[in-house]
């Protein structure tokens, strides 16, 4: 082939491979990113107080493709500002305030969740006195799960991240009852107060068999003649 032939066919098969990476490339930004695309999706929350249900169900409503068991997720509150405006802030506020993980696979995102263990500590003591109680117990309402103080009036138990309903007992002592929102390691002192009881007024009164004894010399027996 001439030189000018060759030329030629350069020039054209450097044209076609340059426009073919051109349309490479068009073709690949002009696909969206998997994962990212979703996770940048642009959502509208009011600003408030959502329960984690009804967060996952609106973002639902707008279109987040999520995938989950409700009853496997804690029960909390998710605090939401006017700075949220896509899916991926509200499921890196939904992680940061509950602990609920997601992952992206198939671009659907998989909520799941592992329950936090927190411990609630402190020491049981007499309202009054401030005399520390020895062996108080402390109870999980509606069960059998508790612990008792130490020598030091002081008591330690280690719970899954949940709301309960502790009561504070001691022998001769009003029982104490605190709702409790276990979600952090927390530390109460309780004090109790001691039951007084109060005895009947009791009236003690005299009475002489012999109305006609006028006078009663201690030691002294009447004699009859």
């Amino acid at each position: 082939m001439c030189g000018l032939g060759r030329l030629i066919l350069r020039t054209h098969t450097m044209r076609f491979f340059g426009s073919y990476v051109i349309l490479v490339y068009f073709l690949l930004t002009a696909l969206p990113s998997q994962g990212q695309s979703g996770m940048s999706q642009e959502i509208e929350l009011i600003p408030g107080n959502y329960s984690v249900s009804l967060l996952l169900k609106e973002l639902q409503n707008q279109g987040a493709n999520l995938a989950y068991s409700i009853d496997l997720l804690p029960n909390s509150k998710v605090s939401i500002n006017s700075e949220i405006t896509n899916l991926g802030q509200a499921l890196k506020e939904l992680k940061t305030q509950t602990g609920i993980q997601y992952t992206i696979s198939n671009n659907i995102i998989l909520l799941s969740y592992i329950k936090r263990m927190f411990t609630l500590s402190g020491t049981i003591k007499d309202n009054s006195s401030g005399e520390v109680l020895i062996g108080a117990s402390v109870i999980l309402s509606g069960t059998s799960l508790g612990t008792t103080t130490n020598s030091y009036g002081f008591y330690s138990i280690t719970l899954p991240e949940n709301d309960y309903s502790i009561e504070y007992r001691y022998i001769g002592y009003e029982s104490e009852k605190r709702d409790i929102s276990l979600n952090r390691n927390m530390e109460m002192i309780v004090p109790l107060k001691q039951i007084i009881s109060e005895l009947e007024e009791l009236t003690i009164s005299s009475y002489v068999a012999n109305h006609n004894i006028e006078n009663l010399v201690p030691g002294a027996n009447p004699i009859s003649f």
